[in-house]
């Protein structure tokens, strides 16, 4: 298995599939990737949260360093260049990432933007390629903060994409699911705040209570029940296929864990063969590997 590869296409396979369906309608069991022609995106397109991914992948790639000046111009270009999307098309970028990108894109700087009540979690998508990048690095939490807080301040957000953060990073370690949930935290976070995450942390989330919300909490619960509930790709794509609301965001949480038990070979190949600009796509893992490593 090659844990890059095999991550950042469970990350990629799990945003197409989720943008496939993302309307309100359920495809029961049957796992596809179709034309959605109610949002009028084309079959095997991602949307700007592989954009995203790329780019911070390749800037890493650039640097051989964290640069959030460059993180942004990069994320920047897919906006105005249409680099890193889908043939110039960018689609489902939520409004707070794009008030950011439109703000720094003409000020060059991120004064009066307000990202402390940010409740997105667009920002995950910088999480992946720095999961990746920090296997080989001293563990040095201020880089990760840096890194969320392009677009996110807000407590609650930056400790959801810690906690995705060191499980990715724990999963990859032991390939447990629910040991990777054993977190110890650093004291920027308040006990208080650790506390909101507890069903996830403990492993104990009930699919009752799972609520269709955009906020993190909410989408966390979803993505770690359908993870702890799976055994196959099979079963996730089954599980997402069922969900509600935002589900590119919950299937590429998702199938980045599917990746790093699974791997690429595992993913349907209905799926994985359909995804599209593999060849930009594959030149950017191979660049960031060979920078990692």
């Amino acid at each position: 298995m090659n844990i890059v590869e095999d991550t950042i296409y469970g990350y990629i396979a799990g945003d197409v599939y989720g943008l496939s369906i993302l309307k309100n309608n359920k495809f029961g069991n049957k796992v596809t990737i179709k034309k959605n022609n109610e949002l009028n995106i084309e079959k095997g397109s991602f949307s700007s949260l592989t954009s995203f991914l790329l780019a911070t992948m390749d800037s890493i790639s650039k640097n051989n360093d964290i640069s959030i000046i460059d993180i942004l111009n990069k994320m920047c270009t897919c906006l105005i260049l249409g680099k890193y999307t889908n043939n110039g098309k960018i689609y489902d970028i939520d409004n707070y990432t794009m008030s950011v990108l439109k703000h720094y894109s003409i000020k060059n700087n991120l004064d009066n933007i307000d990202l402390e009540n940010n409740l997105e979690t667009y920002c995950f998508s910088r999480v992946v390629p720095y999961t990746l990048y920090s296997l080989k690095q001293e563990e040095n939490f201020d880089n990760f903060l840096k890194i969320i807080s392009i677009t996110n301040t807000n407590e609650l957000v930056i400790l959801g994409a810690y906690i995705y953060y060191k499980y990715l990073l724990n999963l990859i370690n032991t390939h447990d699911k629910y040991k990777s949930l054993h977190i110890t935290f650093p004291a920027y976070f308040k006990k208080d705040t650790i506390n909101k995450y507890k069903n996830i942390l403990k492993g104990n989330i009930n699919y009752n209570n799972l609520k269709y919300d955009n906020d993190v909490i909410s989408i966390l619960n979803i993505v770690f029940y359908v993870i702890l509930n799976s055994n196959s790709f099979i079963d996730m794509f089954n599980f997402i296929g069922n969900l509600d609301g935002k589900r590119n965001i919950y299937s590429s949480l998702i199938c980045t864990v599917g990746g790093i038990l699974y791997g690429k070979k595992a993913l349907p190949k209905n799926i994985i063969n359909n995804i599209s600009s593999k060849r930009d796509i594959n030149k950017f893992i191979n660049e960031f590997e060979k920078s990692i490593n």
